[in-house]
């Protein structure tokens, strides 16, 4: 035992002394174990930890938990046992000697499939595979997932990231799968007609050139922005991967910039590019999608640890590259309007947000939110005829009831007023392959979440929540453009929903996890028909995707 200690004291002296030299930009996949421990430790504890954007790197996740260790005497020897698995998990391999490492336990003492090491270079590789056992409303569906991950870094500078994984899903129950519902959302690839199969591809990848105090990075994955419990305004989970071109830059402790360039899918045909390929085969000519891309820009301001203020804003556009869009200080309102000539036909969708997170100012309590303005007039915010379309984001969540830290509970509030994502071009909706970018209800919709999360014990995260949903009517182009007084809020009801979740979640190994989901669900229409029910629970066992 003393000379574990020993050997894990100069581990973190290691690290300590190098971090800067090699601090890895490689992603950590957002449903990670390590995000419900460290955002919970973060209500307690001193430590940096910036989760406003995700996926975060394996370097961040290395730095605050051993920041962690380092205030053992203040932890319970739950949580610095935990701490110490994910230490063994995310502390950076570059600072052990050459070394090769295949199926058995790395030089950390942690066990892996594939691990070598050779002056400056190194790679790591898992195999990536899942299954699950599901019902909706009663009804079986069998998910496989298979594939690989690996990643690794080369001359100290450049890191790289590669995961793909297949995934399929048979059985009856498939067609009643929810599609308004906080899940991640895949294109398919397997037969359209197919109502009881899908077959979906997931790659995310990463190539990353690190310099002081920031990177630039080329990649394909889905990045979220903002603190919301199953939802954030500006990006979350919802929208199938895409391409980007990021830059993270920190020029200051208290100032953080960051910039992203993507090209989401427009699920649009270009008529015009249409062209026949001389036969009658599947039709026989050559279909092209419109072309859209997306730009966002913010800074984030820490005055002190555990204080949290953001602002920043963001394009949809089409046609071609625009250069102003690819400069990642522009301001891109102002380029909207003079590039377009104020020609509302011609311009492209921009909005504007801003957040907070505020941590320990009440002991063991967050408070969060996050506004979204896609159209707003400041000098009529008041009044009725104008198009104030925006929506926002209030929570607080507390640790410490019942003097248990390993409880957690919280509430949030969300409402996005009409039009919210919608333009009058629909290449220009805030959606990639016809999946909102931001918040998954859409617009002209609120959602109330109360939620309690526990854990029993080391590794084993549990949570239970309410969910109260209203949802009204898209409206027309129409109505959100020429309408005056505008449309009032939930006009159009559609339905009202209330959910039941739970969840289970244990990790037996560093990249192995075993899942229990319920969720319940209770939809009422304003036409005061009978209210239709439905259920949805799944067990699975997953490695290398969480």
């Amino acid at each position: 035992m003393y000379i574990k200690k020993v050997l894990l004291c100069c581990m973190l002296y290691c690290f300590i002394g190098k971090q800067h030299v090699y601090a890895q930009t490689v992603p950590v996949s957002t449903t990670s174990g390590v995000y419900f421990y460290l955002d919970q430790m973060a209500l307690s504890y001193v430590f940096p930890w910036n989760d406003l954007i995700k996926p975060v790197s394996r370097t961040v996740i290395a730095d605050a938990i051993l920041a962690i260790l380092q205030q053992k005497e203040k932890l319970s020897v739950s949580e610095y046992k935990e701490a110490q698995f994910y230490w063994k998990q995310f502390a950076s391999e570059n600072k052990i000697g050459d070394t090769l490492t295949y199926l058995k336990k790395d030089p950390l003492g942690k066990w892996t499939s594939f691990y070598y090491k050779e002056d400056n270079n190194s790679i790591h590789a898992d195999p990536v595979f899942g299954g699950g056992l599901a019902q909706y409303n009663g009804e079986r569906v069998l998910e496989k997932n298979i594939g690989v991950s690996f990643w690794g870094t080369l001359q100290n500078k450049l890191d790289y990231f590669v995961s793909f994984n297949d995934i399929s899903l048979d059985g009856a129950g498939v067609k009643n799968i929810p599609s308004f519902a906080p899940i991640n959302k895949y294109v398919n690839v397997g037969g359209a007609n197919v109502v009881d199969q899908q077959n979906y591809n997931e790659l995310r990848v990463m190539l990353a050139y690190r310099f002081k105090n920031g990177s630039i990075s080329i990649g394909q994955d889905r990045i979220s922005y903002g603190r919301g419990e199953n939802a954030q305004l500006v990006l979350s989970q919802n929208a199938p991967v895409y391409p980007y071109l990021r830059t993270q830059y920190q020029p200051f402790k208290w100032l953080q910039f960051n910039y992203m360039h993507a090209w989401p899918q427009s699920n649009i045909l270009d008529s015009s590019a249409t062209y026949s390929y001389g036969n009658t085969t599947y039709g026989g000519n050559h279909e092209q999608y419109q072309p859209k891309y997306y730009a966002i820009h913010s800074i984030n301001i820490i005055p002190k640890p555990g204080i949290e203020f953001n602002i920043g804003e963001s394009i949809v556009y089409t046609n071609q590259l625009k250069p102003g869009y690819l400069i990642p200080i522009m301001y891109f309102k102002s380029y909207d309007n003079t590039s377009n000539n104020q020609n509302i036909l011609a311009g492209d969708n921009g909005q504007m947000f801003a957040g907070f997170s505020i941590r320990r100012w009440i002991p063991k309590t967050q408070f969060y939110g996050q506004i979204m303005i896609d159209e707003i007039r400041i000098s009529k915010i008041f009044s009725s005829g104008n198009r104030n379309q925006l929506g926002y984001q209030l929570g607080i969540k507390k640790s410490g009831w019942l003097a248990k830290d390993n409880l957690v509970t919280g509430i949030e509030y969300t409402r996005n007023r009409p039009f919210v994502y919608a333009n009058i071009n629909p290449v220009l909706n805030y959606t990639n392959h016809a999946q909102l970018l931001g918040d998954w209800m859409g617009n002209n919709a609120d959602r109330l979440i109360v939620y309690a999360q526990f854990k029993p014990i080391q590794r084993v995260y549990a949570k239970l929540s309410y969910e109260k949903i209203r949802k009204g009517g898209p409206g027309t182009v129409d109505d959100q453009y020429l309408k005056s007084p505008q449309p009032p809020f939930l006009f159009d009801p559609m339905f009202n929903q209330k959910n039941i979740n739970f969840e289970i979640r244990y990790q037996w190994m560093h990249y192995i996890h075993l899942q229990l989901l319920a969720n319940f669900i209770t939809v009422n229409n304003p036409n005061g028909d009978e209210a239709v029910k439905s259920s949805y629970i799944k067990t699975g066992i997953y490695m290398g995707l969480y």
